[in-house]
C-alpha cells in the first residue's frame, strides 16, 4: 500500500492560506459591523426608532477596496419624524465610500409611509394641540366620539372623521407643492350634509394647510406624493451627502 505524505512546505502553506481565510473572514466581519453600526445609530437618533442596514452579499472589504459600497439598504418601522409618528421608511444609498473620516454618499431614494393609523394617531395630537374645546378633538372629546384618519386613493384624498360615531366627516387632499404638502380642504359635513363654511372653519381651526419638506438631512428632497390603499407614500431624493463615520 503505498501513503501519501504531505510535505512540511506543504503543510505550512496550507496552514498560511488558512490563517489568511480566518483574518480576512473575523476583518469582514468587524468592517460590516462597524458600517452597520454607524449607519444604524445616525438613523436611528434621527427617526427614533430601530433601523436595519443591509450591505448586501458581496463583502465589503472588496467593495471599500474598489472605492465605494455600490448600493446600501436601510429600513425602519414606528419612525417618528417632526409631528408624525409610527411611519414606515426603506431608503436606498448609492456609491457610499469613505472620505476625511465622513462617509460620502452619491445618491439617496427614500420611500416613506404614513399608514392610517399613524396619521390617525398624529392628526388627534395636533387638533389637541392648543388645548380646549371648539375643534374636531374637541368636539370628539365631548361627546365620547373617536378621530380617525382614513385613505381614498380612488379620489387622491383623505376622510377625516369625528364626533359621535364619526358622525363629522372632513375631506382633506394632500398635494406635493416643491418641498412642501399642501392640506386642501374638501369642506366637511355631519351624516352627509354639508356644514356651514363658519362652522366648518371652527371645527378645522387647529388643522394645517400645510406641511413642510425642509432642511431633511442627506440633502432629501421630495419628488412625490401618493395616496394609497394603506396611507400616504411620500417619495424623496437626494444627490452627494456626507455621515460622519
Amino acid at each position: 500500500m503505498t501513503v501519501l505524505r504531505v510535505r512540511p512546505r506543504r503543510k505550512v502553506a496550507v496552514l498560511a492560506v488558512a490563517l489568511v481565510l480566518v483574518g480576512l473572514g473575523v476583518a469582514e466581519t468587524v468592517t460590516r459591523s462597524q458600517l452597520s453600526g454607524r449607519f444604524t445609530d445616525r438613523l436611528s437618533e434621527r427617526l427614533h426608532a430601530d433601523a436595519d442596514v443591509d450591505l448586501g452579499v458581496t463583502p465589503v472589504l472588496v467593495r471599500l477596496a474598489q472605492g465605494s459600497i455600490p448600493e446600501v439598504r436601510v429600513s425602519a418601522e414606528g419612525a417618528t419624524f417632526r409631528q408624525f409618528s409610527g411611519l414606515s421608511f426603506q431608503a436606498e444609498l448609492d456609491s457610499v465610500r469613505r472620505a476625511n473620516g465622513r462617509l460620502a454618499i452619491g445618491r439617496t431614494q427614500v420611500r416613506a409611509l404614513a399608514s392610517e393609523a399613524a396619521l390617525t394617531d398624529s392628526a388627534g395630537r395636533i387638533a389637541r394641540g392648543g388645548g380646549g374645546g371648539g375643534g374636531l378633538a374637541g368636539g370628539a372629546g365631548a361627546e365620547g366620539g373617536a378621530m380617525a384618519v382614513m385613505s381614498v386613493p380612488e379620489q387622491d384624498a383623505l376622510v377625516l372623521q369625528a364626533g359621535p360615531k364619526g358622525g363629522i366627516e372632513l375631506g382633506i387632499r394632500p398635494e406635493l407643492d416643491g418641498d412642501t404638502i399642501r392640506l386642501k380642504q374638501a369642506g366637511a359635513t355631519f351624516r352627509g350634509t354639508p356644514l356651514p363654511p363658519a362652522l366648518t372653519q371652527r371645527l378645522t381651526q387647529r388643522i394645517p394647510d400645510s406641511i413642510p419638506l425642509s432642511d431633511l438631512p442627506l440633502g432629501l428632497e421630495p419628488e412625490s406624493l401618493e395616496v394609497t390603499s394603506g396611507g400616504v407614500r411620500v417619495g424623496l431624493k437626494g444627490d452627494h451627502a456626507t455621515v460622519k463615520s
